[in-house]
C-alpha cells in the first residue's frame, strides 16, 4: 500500500469512534410514542434541538459511516489487485 493509502485508512479507523459517538449522541432524548402520544410527538419533533441534533448527530453519523464502509471496500479491492512477487 502507498503511504497516501494507509493515510487514508487511518483518518478513516480514527472516524469510528467519531461516528459511533454522534449517533449515540442523536438518541439521548427520548421521542414519544406516536402511536399512544400524538401531541407530544408531534411537539417534540418540531422543536430546534430535535431537527438539529437529527440534522447534526444522525444524517453527519451515518454519512461518515458510510464513508468507512466505502474506505473498507475499496481497501479490500487494493489488497486483492495487490499480489505479492
Amino acid at each position: 500500500m502507498t503511504q497516501q493509502v494507509r493515510t487514508f485508512a487511518r483518518r478513516s479507523l480514527w472516524m469510528l469512534p467519531v461516528w459511533a459517538a454522534m449517533l449515540f449522541l442523536g438518541t439521548l432524548t427520548h421521542q414519544p410514542d406516536p402511536q399512544t402520544d400524538f401531541g407530544g410527538f408531534a411537539a417534540y419533533v418540531t422543536t430546534t434541538s430535535f431537527l438539529l441534533s437529527h440534522l447534526i448527530n444522525s444524517i453527519t453519523g451515518a454519512a461518515i459511516g458510510s464513508c468507512i464502509c466505502k474506505t473498507q471496500k475499496w481497501l479490500d479491492g487494493q489488497s486483492q489487485a495487490w499480489s505479492p512477487p
